[in-house]
């Protein structure tokens, strides 16, 4: 079909379209008003296709005649020159790099002459040698940029809850000093049965004794970490924020630990240490479901009934 057919054919089919569209009116039944809405629909999407070959046409057309243009003017003239296709009876010779052109610039291969579909064909190999690739940075590789995800593959550790307020009680201190933490254990001492009429003991023996415990500081740090000014300026990421919350997560672990098995020497004392021995299982390995009943209820309920009492696991 020639560019000048298709042109006309466009024209048939804005009319074709309008027409449809003017059968619709208030009085058009649903059935009808839905079939011509679907012809409608139809005939403009082979009018934007049509469209599309026609400009694909017209802009080959413009490019192979500013092509001719410069070939002329190249082209020499002389006593012994013989210009065939402007004088002489000669078809001018089609190269294979306008073909190629023709196809690069949109036209399909079936739309082509059966010439230049020939002489398409026949450059094919000769085309295919001087291939550009991307895996060879010199043939084209370095022309491709690098995408970097705007996230990081974040490897996790889990730390424990030892610094969980509804597990453990939290204090915030101004400062690291020693805190003194005054203590009572009244638990062994116990009323006597008294005579009427008898004077009360007065031996000492149920004397109210007091303790203490030093809660003491203790420092850690995750050593200097450094990064340039530059890394802060030009990477997608929040490097403050990043290594904050990195260097946070470091001492989240380190504190579970000590808080949990320190030795409290030079150290916390941490809950396994300074707790007494509850059940003791027959077997590490093979702990029964008895065995885990006799540990909690070795527990004194005094204690079991507070919200914060929790079961620790490794």
């Amino acid at each position: 079909m020639t560019l000048k057919e298709m042109q006309e054919k466009r024209e048939k089919l804005v009319t074709q379209a309008r027409a449809a569209l003017d059968e619709i009116t208030k009085n058009t039944d649903e059935s009808r008003s839905a079939e011509l809405e679907t012809r409608h629909d139809a005939i403009m999407a082979e009018f934007d296709a049509l469209e599309a070959r026609i400009k694909r046409e017209e802009r080959m057309a413009s490019i192979e005649a500013a092509s001719e243009q410069r070939s002329t003017a190249r082209r020499p003239i002389g006593h012994d020159t013989e210009q065939r296709g402007q004088d002489g009876g000669d078809e001018p010779t089609i190269e294979y790099r306008h073909v190629f052109a023709k196809v690069l610039c949109g036209a399909e291969v079936s739309e082509l002459e059966p010439e230049e579909r020939a002489i398409l064909r026949a450059g094919v190999a000769k085309f295919e040698q001087r291939v550009q690739t991307v895996g060879t940075n010199s043939a084209g590789g370095y022309t491709v940029p690098t995408t970097l995800m705007t996230e990081i593959v974040r490897v996790m550790k889990d730390w424990g809850p030892m610094f969980d307020e509804d597990v453990a009680r939290v204090l915030n201190t101004p400062s690291g000093n020693p805190m003194t933490l005054p203590t009572v254990d009244d638990t062994a001492k116990t009323p006597e049965a008294h005579t009427e009429g008898a004077a009360l003991t007065d031996d000492g023996g149920k004397d109210v004794e007091l303790g203490q415990k030093v809660l003491n500081a203790y420092a850690f740090d995750t050593e200097f970490i450094r990064w340039s000014w530059e890394l802060d300026m030009d990477s997608v990421f929040d490097m403050e924020l990043l290594l904050a919350s990195l260097l946070g997560e470091r001492l989240a672990r380190l504190g579970n630990k000590q808080l949990t098995t320190g030795t409290g020497s030079s150290a916390p004392n941490g809950i396994v240490t300074a707790s007494t021995l509850g059940k003791t299982a027959a077997a590490a390995a093979a702990i029964a479901a008895d065995e885990l009943i006799d540990l909690q209820h070795s527990v004194n309920a005094a204690y079991r009934r507070s919200p914060k009492c929790r079961w620790q696991f490794a």
